[in-house]
């Protein structure tokens, strides 16, 4: 096997993972309507974002302002998103 085989399989292989990743990260989780810290009702839930690691974002909590506030320090500007 030549140095050009093996970056085409390291290729292949890379564009494989990274259609595993956007199919179980593409959608969002379902929301259920209640801030997931306290649990209370949350018409306008906010999620953390994180632009460099898109499991983080999957796995954050739908909260309500109030939870965002104390978990993260401060209300979203640019890294958090609501949640619709």
């Amino acid at each position: 096997m030549n140095a050009m085989e093996r970056m085409q399989r390291r290729i292949f292989r890379d564009q494989k993972k990274q259609e595993r990743l956007l199919k179980k990260y593409g959608k969002p989780r379902h929301y259920a309507g209640r801030c997931e810290e306290c649990g209370c009702k949350e018409p306008n839930p906010v999620q953390y974002i994180d632009e460099s690691n898109i499991s983080i974002t999957y796995n954050s909590p739908y909260l309500c302002r109030d939870c965002y506030i104390k978990k993260y320090g401060a209300y979203p500007h640019r890294k958090a998103r609501l949640a619709r």
